[in-house]
């Protein structure tokens, strides 16, 4: 008995082993998932537009220099990328890591910035630094800031930027008094959670992220924990429509608190936009 006891203990034991390594495995590779959005508010000549959105990099290294996620942003062949905070970790803030991202991908669209809790806890010297770093690499910094984006063919839509330091509510009262209600109004957010606020502003398109996820996924269940959303959180990942707003929310790329995530691999984000 003692021997099929023991055999069935190591069985066990590699099941527990197999199952522990298929779980942290995606935690080292890059996925880029692909969301298509149809909205006929969009001028004609923004169909098949690409977004690119980065989400709380967290001063992660992907590659060399961040060699293997400038490849896949690379790849994507953006019109825009999208910022939508967190590039820094308050625990362990890294210029440069930040830095060689953006140097590697500038040349490649506009990129718009809007901070995340993290810059907001790290000293305001080195928050002043990042903004001088990323401005002078052309990024555009979105501090509660309505920009009028003009494509290729010079039509526009609104870009909105929803700054970390501020009350939502105000600040969003602030920037839709300057858009017209036949805007298509594009806005970043870092919250997730906020996105029933977002939705009675009327917005069209949300970009967020902050909820890493929910650090672990379980099948159906989904993510089991977020800052500012606590266990068994709503608002993870995926896209999510109510009335005429879709929110589009990033699982991240990086790690803060909590070093490793569970069946939840970093997260590149895709979105086409559709006139029809």
């Amino acid at each position: 008995m003692k021997p099929i006891k023991h055999k069935k203990t190591m069985i066990f034991l590699a099941l527990l082993v197999f199952l522990f390594a298929l779980s942290i495995l995606p935690n080292f590779t890059i996925e880029t998932t692909q969301y298509t959005l149809v909205n006929s508010k969009l001028p004609s000549s923004f169909d098949g537009f690409k977004i690119v959105q980065i989400s709380d990099l967290h001063n992660e290294n992907f590659g060399n220099k961040q060699s293997t996620l400038i490849d896949k942003v690379i790849s994507q062949k953006p019109n825009l990328i999208l910022i939508t905070g967190d590039l820094i970790d308050s625990s362990h803030p890294n210029l440069d890591s930040v830095m060689d991202l953006i140097h590697g991908i500038k040349d490649l669209a506009p990129i718009y910035f809007v901070s995340g809790n993290h810059e907001s806890w790290i000293d305001q010297s080195l928050y002043d630094s990042l903004k001088m770093n990323l401005s002078s690499a052309g990024v555009i910094i979105l501090e509660n800031q309505v920009i009028d984006f003009k494509n290729s063919a010079n039509e526009s839509i609104k870009i909105l930027g929803l700054n970390e330091n501020s009350s939502p509510s105000y600040a969003l009262e602030f920037m839709m008094s300057q858009v017209e209600k036949t805007d298509f109004i594009l806005l970043l957010a870092h919250h997730p959670e906020n996105f029933e606020l977002y939705v009675s502003y009327g917005l069209d398109l949300v970009f967020s992220g902050h909820a890493h996820g929910g650090q672990m996924r379980l099948p159906v269940i989904g993510g089991l924990i977020a800052p500012d959303q606590g266990i068994l959180p709503k608002y993870t990942s995926g896209l999510w429509t109510q009335d005429k707003t879709t929110m589009c929310i990033s699982r991240g790329l990086g790690n803060s608190i909590i070093p490793i995530r569970f069946f939840n691999g970093p997260e590149l984000i895709t979105l086409t936009l559709r006139t029809s």
